[in-house]
């Protein structure tokens, strides 16, 4: 709002602090102030006025009372003198009738007589200049004067042009009704919308503008005043609808007191007594349905100092609230009965007053304190943290992390042979079932990378959904697929179970073992199971080539799925330490039939049994069972290292432990060794 430093000293009868202080004084108790600009003889003021105390602080007399309030000086009011033509009564000039009683709370008029029309005092107009508004003529700046100085919004209609009966009816608009206002615009209208209108015409959008029908002009001798009051809400609307915002508009859409109508009207006819000579008719035509009264609060004194930081003595709580303008009904040591000023709509509980005292009394005054407290720390979610700690692994050997819908379609369900928990109602087509796998979307995101790149590695973790017969069995997966076009298949699969074994060491897990992989996602000969003390932890290898031929991807791809929530009971934080060996390894490969079915991991432990600490390593690089195969049996190969951390191994000695390796499988597997 814009602030003339000379109209507001007419409010005082001391003076005021100089200009720069009481903006100073205005910042830190009541509005920031924003700009103060000299002009001419006179400060202006840019005083930011909050929402929430637009409805008394959009005027001087708000201002003052601030003023006042942080000053602690008493507020003058301009005085009201009205001479009332007794001969003319304003009741039987003109009538009132509200048909929208929730729109329109309260509808005052009042009718003078022998108004000349002239330009305003150079008095008035300054004031009105310095507070942003053009002088127009005595008339209209008068309702506008009387507007900044009240915050009650009011208006002048032309008495002759009202209609034959002279009657205001406050009503809804009709439907596609249309008015032009007195800047010349037309404003087609709906019913949601409340105007001011006599018998046969619209005559002001309601709280809005006024419209042409009833114009003061030149020829203007009689005038109608009105001083009314609006459903906020339905003002604020209207504004916006029509992309009218009008002085008038901005303080009605912020629930300004009904009770200031009767005030504005009669200073506003005071004034025009003195500028234009009018004769005031007796009486004042007064429709006020529901009056407002002023709200009662209790306020428990010793929450002051727990809200605000600092105890305010409970004198000096009734010495603010006074020149506050709020009213102390009761006191005792413990608690205030307060009744608010029905002018302050916005204190509605007892925390309102509270932050009322502390910014009269200042909130510099609060020492400053560290704030204490007791910060627990979160408990730590394990799944989370072994989920993020899993990812994190992949993320660093280059994999990109994707997220999919939960949901496959017929055609994810048909290439995968998947019995699906159906859905009841999906959003459309491609969500009709619950995923039992992440390996469908991931496939599918491969193909589309593929377009653009030669290597795509693609990382998902989530849940999948198991059908149990009525029930589903939810699941957390570890899933990823990879392709590199720089490399052989042979090198992709060695690559692959390089990572797996990174990411079950970091894990924290040192045993586990192979198996041959299950499910139709896996290439029956080039997928391994996971095993982890007979628990199936996962499969990884190349997918399925029907399943690729099915999905249009021309190239061998390999991936990994890992049921999450078994791994995560084997993985462990704790890590011991091993020494380097500084002598070197030695390698050797073997290669043989077993029995089809036997399990791999059992095969590892046996030739890390038989050779003891010497064996560093032995992991399985090949299972195979088909064509070349003897009927019943599967070829296994598999890489052992051999090391020693005392002394560097020699031959002998290590064709003695690789005979001994190969006794023993022969003993306990009847393995034949491939020549």
């Amino acid at each position: 709002m814009t602030v003339s430093y000379n109209w507001l000293k007419t409010f005082f009868d001391k003076p005021l602090p100089e200009p720069k202080k009481l903006a100073h004084l205005l910042t830190m108790h009541c509005f920031e102030n924003e700009s103060l600009v000299k002009k001419g003889n006179d400060w202006i003021f840019g005083i930011d006025v909050l929402p929430d105390r637009a409805g008394d602080g959009f005027s001087y007399t708000g201002i003052a009372r601030e003023c006042a309030a942080v000053l602690n000086r008493k507020i003058v009011l301009p005085l009201i003198k009205i001479k009332e033509d007794k001969k003319l009564k304003t009741a039987s000039l003109i009538s009132v009738e509200i048909k929208n009683k929730t729109g329109c709370l309260r509808y005052a008029s009042r009718v003078l007589t022998d108004v000349k029309l002239a330009p305003s005092p150079k008095w008035l107009q300054e004031r009105l200049l310095a507070s942003g508004l053009f002088p127009i003529n005595n008339v209209v700046d008068a309702t506008n004067y009387i507007m900044l100085e009240t915050g009650q919004p009011l208006h002048a209609f032309d008495y002759d042009k009202i209609g034959e009966n002279k009657k205001i009816i406050v009503r809804n608009a009709k439907p596609n009704e249309k008015i032009t206002t007195i800047n010349g615009r037309e404003y087609k209208l709906d019913p949601a919308m409340l105007v001011i209108s006599g018998e046969d015409k619209a005559l002001a959008i309601a709280g809005i503008k006024g419209g042409q029908a009833a114009e003061i002009s030149g020829k203007t001798k009689t005038i109608v005043l009105e001083a009314a009051n609006f459903n906020a809400k339905l003002i604020s609307q209207t504004a916006r609808k029509l992309n009218l915002m009008t002085d008038a508009s901005a303080r009605f859409s912020h629930n300004i007191d009904p009770n200031l109508v009767d005030t504005a009207i009669n200073r506003v006819v005071s004034l025009l007594q003195e500028i234009a000579g009018a004769k005031a008719a007796a009486g004042l035509v007064d429709i006020y349905p529901k009056k407002s009264l002023p709200r009662k609060i209790k306020l428990e004194i010793k929450e002051v100092g727990r809200i605000i930081g600092i105890d305010i003595p409970a004198g000096e709580l009734v010495s603010i609230f006074g020149r506050l303008g709020i009213k102390i009904l009761a006191k005792t040591k413990e608690a205030l009965t307060l009744q608010i000023p029905a002018y302050r709509q916005d204190i509605t509980i007892p925390e309102n007053l509270i932050e009322e005292a502390g910014r009269i009394y200042g909130y510099e005054k609060i020492s400053h304190e560290l704030p204490i407290g007791y910060l627990a720390p979160v408990a730590r979610n394990i799944d989370l943290f072994w989920q993020n700690y899993a990812r994190d692994i992949f993320k660093s050997v280059d994999y990109l992390e994707t997220y999919n819908y939960s949901f496959v379609s017929d055609l994810e369900k048909d290439i995968f042979s998947a019995d699906l928990r159906r859905i009841e109602n999906p959003v459309n087509s491609d969500f009709k079932y619950l995923r039992n796998s992440l390996l469908p979307l991931l496939l599918k995101n491969l193909k589309e990378n593929l377009k653009s790149f030669k290597k795509v590695k693609l990382l998902e973790t989530g849940k999948i959904f198991l059908p149990e017969k009525s029930k589903t069995k939810e699941e957390r997966s570890l899933a990823g697929v990879f392709f590199d076009g720089s490399i052989d298949a042979e090198q992709t699969f060695l690559r692959l179970r390089g990572e797996m074994i990174y990411m079950l060491e970091k894990c924290g897990i040192k045993e586990f073992g192979y198996g041959k992989s299950r499910g139709k996602a896996w290439h029956k000969d080039n997928a391994l199971m996971i095993e982890i003390k007979n628990s199936q932890i996962g499969c990884f290898g190349e997918i399925n080539p029907d399943i690729l031929a099915s999905l249009k991807i021309n190239e061998r791809v390999f991936g990994f799925e890992i049921n999450f929530d078994v791994l995560q009971k084997f993985c462990s934080e704790k890590e011991e330490f091993e020494p380097i060996s500084f002598h070197p390894q030695a390698t050797r490969d073997i290669s043989g039939f077993i029995s089809a079915g036997t399990s791999v991991e059992k095969i590892t432990n046996a030739i890390k049994s038989a050779g003891g600490k010497l064996v560093k390593t032995a992991d399985p690089f090949d299972v195979y069972a088909g064509k070349g195969v003897p009927e019943g049996k599967q070829s296994v190969s598999f890489h052992i290292i051999y090391q020693s951390s005392e002394k560097t191994l020699d031959g002998e000695t290590i064709d003695a432990l690789q005979k001994k390796v190969l006794t023993r499988l022969a003993d306990e597997f009847g393995w034949e060794e491939r020549k």
